[in-house]
């Protein structure tokens, strides 16, 4: 098989939250059956059991699947081509995982192959505020329907547009079709429905985006009907749309296919002529960052606009978009919580993540005196790992059930009010 590995590590200085993005590729193909028989004895086909502790991953399959087990006791499937995805759910597909591993766990995920031999998927790590570094950890699968046509019954939400473009001046017209995976946050805060119900913890959206754009020769050769048609943008450029949060310091962009232009135009709330405008080409596999000086030097009082379209008309433009407000320290000042303009101090290494070197060296203790459970072998059917984290569990979880459902559930729902 084939195997490839894209790997971004991102500054937390001018990504936060955001502090690592992978997309992998890999091919489990028939042929290398006797090879994988050899390979499995030294390379097993996944992640055997790990510890984390004090941040997020967000687990997006494009193709393929995991099957997730931890020290929790908790067992998942998930993916686009698993068998969770039967045809009696009608249709309802669970490719991502929200892993909050909080004051810390252990997880296998190992590579589900028994529906398909391709395995794509994108993993991001998410750094979380001090305070909720040592909560209790969570995981949360978020699904999506096949048929879109029911988006409040999902956590999350699929929004397809066609908008066309039109040049009077030229007699030119662009149309383009976009869908928009809603993994995290809002795409059109006007749209309740539009909504992730991921368990985020800070304000940020995520969005898995795929466009195209074509001349539309059928609306240049009906000039006088477009005029009176409501979905002929004159204003907005050629392309794909993105109004990004004036508190959104942050703005990363991965492309997976295709190549694309971005240009971000920067207009004061009360005057719509640009205050700065920058155009940036973009290949395939590359990312791009908006750094926070080259936006917050215009002040308050901004509304930015980010516009995606291909290079090539015709061609197929897939990215993921990252935007978030960064994470800052927090004080009391008269007994009122505030938030200041100074990042939140960030400390990685390894698989732990906190905000000082002295937290890290206390997150492998703990790991070492198996406050986060003990490893299990991959190999273990479930009855002996159930077994085997009985007997070594991990020692953050929630004691008592009904606590654990009351207080997680007020946790994402005060979140959920805030970031929406």
């Amino acid at each position: 098989g084939d195997s490839e590995t894209n790997k971004a590590s991102l500054n937390p200085s001018s990504s936060s939250p955001f502090l690592l993005l992978v997309h992998h590729n890999h091919n489990f193909a028939w042929w290398d059956g006797l090879f994988r028989a050899l390979s499995k004895q030294f390379l097993p086909e996944g992640f055997p059991a790990h510890p984390h502790r004090g941040f997020v991953t967000l687990t997006y399959i494009l193709q393929g699947g995991f099957v997730h087990r931890d020290s929790l006791g908790i067992k998942q499937e998930y993916g686009t081509a698993s068998t969770t995805l039967s045809s009696s759910k009608g249709g309802i597909y669970k490719p991502v995982q929200w892993l909050f591993t909080g004051a810390g766990m252990l997880h296998e995920e190992m590579f589900d192959t028994t529906a398909s031999s391709r395995q794509e998927l994108y993993q991001l790590w998410i750094n979380v505020p001090a305070q909720y570094k040592l909560q209790p950890p969570q995981v949360q699968l978020l699904s999506t329907t096949a048929s879109n046509n029911d988006n409040n019954a999902v956590d999350m939400p699929v929004v397809q547009k066609s908008q066309t473009h039109y040049d009077e001046q030229n007699g030119y017209a662009v149309t383009t079709k976009s869908t928009v995976r809603v993994l995290a946050g809002s795409y059109d805060e006007s749209r309740q429905e539009y909504s992730s119900r991921a368990p985020i913890v800070s304000d940020m959206t995520i969005l898995h985006v795929t466009l195209t754009s074509r001349r539309n020769r059928r609306i240049e050769r009906e000039q006088q009907q477009i005029k009176e048609n409501d979905g002929i943008d004159y204003d907005e450029e050629v392309g794909w749309s993105y109004h990004i949060p004036p508190h959104y310091d942050t703005l990363v962009l991965y492309v997976r296919k295709g190549s694309c232009t971005i240009t971000t135009t920067t207009k004061g709330y009360n005057n719509d002529s640009a205050l700065s405008k920058t155009t940036k080409e973009v290949p395939i596999h590359s990312a791009v960052f908006i750094e926070p000086s080259s936006r917050s030097e215009l002040g308050a009082g901004r509304r930015d606009t980010m516009i995606v379209r291909p290079q090539q008309q015709g061609d197929e433009v897939d990215f993921l978009l990252l935007a978030a407000q960064p994470l800052y320290e927090r004080y009391v000042y008269n007994g009122q919580e505030q938030v200041s303009t100074t990042a939140e101090p960030v400390s990685m290494q390894g698989s732990m993540v906190m905000n000082y070197p002295h937290e890290i060296q206390a997150a492998y203790d703990d790991y070492q005196l198996g406050k986060m459970g003990r490893p299990w072998d991959h190999e273990l059917d479930d009855e002996k790992w159930l077994k085997h984290v009985q007997r070594f569990p991990c020692q953050y979880q929630y004691k008592n059930v009904k606590r654990k459902q009351k207080e997680a559930e007020a946790m994402l729902n005060d979140h959920y009010n805030n970031y929406g």
